[in-house]
């Protein structure tokens, strides 16, 4: 299984017209994650990305986050419920996405949000962000003290 898998992420670069990939449900073990990030930012018009539920965890994502800083057209994430991804893990992925100017819809519902720092990395997203329309954040764990890390940039946005 693994040997397929690695062979459709070294095949993706050929589809240089593709503008949406959904891999989500698909548990990827760690090697399989290296090579998606390896891979997907070769597809030069890629728009529409969703990992959600992808079993993501802290052992990738400096890779991930590399990836993401790479595909500079993307429009809409989704990487929801990949739960094994500490808030620290998240507060990273958020940094990443501040780079990303065309990016319009985030959804990091049911990740380990629940941090003062992953929330004010989130507000510092709101703010850098102009054309950002939605941001999924069910179940992350909010407070009304985390929530209010998000108040100001709301308000100015």
């Amino acid at each position: 299984m693994a040997e397929k898998a690695l062979l459709l992420f070294n095949s993706l670069s050929s589809l240089s017209t593709l503008r949406c990939l959904d891999l989500s449900k698909n548990k990827m073990p760690k090697l399989i994650a290296l090579k998606m990030a390896d891979s997907l930012p070769k597809l030069p018009r890629l728009q529409v990305l969703s990992l959600s539920n992808i079993n993501l965890t802290d052992d990738v994502v400096e890779k991930f986050s590399d990836m993401l800083q790479d595909m500079h057209q993307l429009k809409k994430l989704n990487i929801s419920n990949n739960q094994g991804l500490s808030a620290r893990s998240v507060k990273d992925i958020a940094a990443c996405l501040k780079l990303i100017s065309a990016l319009e819809d985030i959804d990091m519902s049911k990740l380990r949000c629940n941090t003062v720092d992953t929330f004010k990395e989130l507000a510092e997203l709101i703010m850098s962000n102009k054309k950002l329309k939605s941001i999924g954040l069910q179940r992350v764990g909010m407070t009304d003290q985390l929530a209010s890390y998000l108040t100001e940039p709301l308000v100015r946005a």
